[in-house]
């Protein structure tokens, strides 16, 4: 193969690299932003790398750097949040005050629900930057409801029309057992 035709041919397969690349990365616009799927096993998940009763799986979006992660609760007693699971340098920081969306009808993973009223608090992580996936979680006594999740330093959050626990949509947190 002479100089010529093998340039031509690099310079094609990269055409095609390029174009296949930008394909791929408009095929999901959901890749691009955070997402944060419910793994938790009182709801029927696996528990993740976790295994807690309440799990989730942080991925970070396109160039994002995730250092806090807020999970809808009603429960504002630290002590019964037990067995807190994250990466190294990750932990509940507390619990604080912060209305955020709800619904008190839990809902299976992979259906659509609406928001209807507000938990008055969230249990919130907080640790180093990190930038690929990770798993946090928790065991808790309640049981569960949608609940509202939000990352910072991104401040990506619910999408209420997307399936619970999927990644985009709501997930599960801790409601009073009544």
């Amino acid at each position: 193969m002479n100089k010529r035709m093998a340039v031509s041919v690099l310079a094609g397969i990269g055409v095609l690299v390029a174009m296949g690349l930008r394909a791929n990365s408009s095929a999901d616009p959901q890749l691009a932003v955070t997402r944060v799927k419910c793994l938790g096993l009182v709801c029927g998940g696996t528990g993740g790398s976790c295994g807690t009763a309440y799990a989730y799986r942080v991925i970070p979006g396109t160039n994002a750097s995730i250092t806090q992660v807020d999970i809808g609760t009603h429960d504002t007693d630290i002590t019964r949040y037990t067995n807190i699971c994250g990466p190294t340098g990750w932990s509940i920081s507390g619990i604080f005050s912060v209305s955020r969306t709800h619904d008190l009808t839990p809902t299976a993973h992979g259906s659509t629900t609406t928001s209807s009223g507000t938990c008055s608090d969230v249990v919130r992580f907080t640790g180093p930057a990190m930038t690929t996936t990770f798993d946090i979680g928790f065991d808790h006594p309640w049981t569960y409801h949608d609940v509202n999740w939000k990352t910072a330093t991104d401040n990506t959050q619910t999408s209420w029309t997307f399936p619970v626990g999927q990644g985009v949509g709501p997930v599960h947190g801790p409601l009073e057992d009544h």
